[in-house]
């Protein structure tokens, strides 16, 4: 098997990689934490499963019957990004504001963060956000409502 470059692999994922920064609560505090998350997916289990072993890093699941997902969780995922950030084209805007969310990350040594530094992480994600042509806030389009997963939903009037 021939074993793939970083450049190509930088190449596929400006094609079918995500970046973005989720919001999740932790329990049993239910304070907000935000977290960074790196995939691509594709309907090639056996390239995601090249590219794992390439770069040593991340995790292959498989989504549904035909599509699979490789994974990098916050520490990985900033490896990987590390790897090929070099190369990157498309998603290079996006690798820039990750890499420096987790700079940020790095630094706090996992004690509490001021509201300034929280508010600094936050903007880092919408930046992503707006990057990923997304939206994370609720538009109402009479007479339908869209949702944050972009799907319409039927308003209650």
């Amino acid at each position: 098997m021939i074993k793939l470059n970083l450049s190509y692999i930088a190449g596929f994922f400006d094609g079918e990689g995500s970046i973005s920064i989720a919001k999740e609560k932790k329990k049993p505090t239910h304070n907000s934490t935000l977290r960074l998350r790196v995939s691509v997916s594709n309907n090639n289990i056996e390239i995601l499963n090249r590219i794992q072993k390439t770069v040593k890093l991340g995790r292959v699941y498989q989504r549904k019957p035909k599509t699979s997902d490789l994974v990098f969780d916050s520490r990985t995922a900033t490896e990987f990004l590390r790897l090929i950030a070099p190369y990157l084209y498309v998603r290079r805007p996006q690798a820039v504001l990750a890499l420096k969310f987790a700079r940020r990350l790095e630094n706090s040594s996992h004690r509490p963060i001021s509201k300034r530094e929280w508010l600094v992480r936050k903007n880092i994600r919408e930046k992503i956000i707006k990057l990923n042509g997304g939206n994370n806030k609720t538009k109402e389009l009479s007479p339908y409502i869209k949702t944050k997963a972009g799907r319409p939903k039927k308003s209650a009037r």
